[in-house]
């Protein structure tokens, strides 16, 4: 699992909350991941 976020805060609650994750502090519509990293994607907001 792995969330984007730009906030420092939202990503300091999110690694509370789900430990086993990887969080990227960053602008998701700049970010790059590689090909076929994920099955899904979420966006809210």
């Amino acid at each position: 699992m792995t969330g984007v976020d730009l906030s420092d805060t939202m990503i300091r609650r999110a690694r509370r909350l789900v430990p086993r994750a990887r969080f990227v502090r960053a602008d998701m519509t700049e970010v790059v991941f590689p090909d076929r990293e994920f099955g899904a994607v979420i966006a809210l907001y």
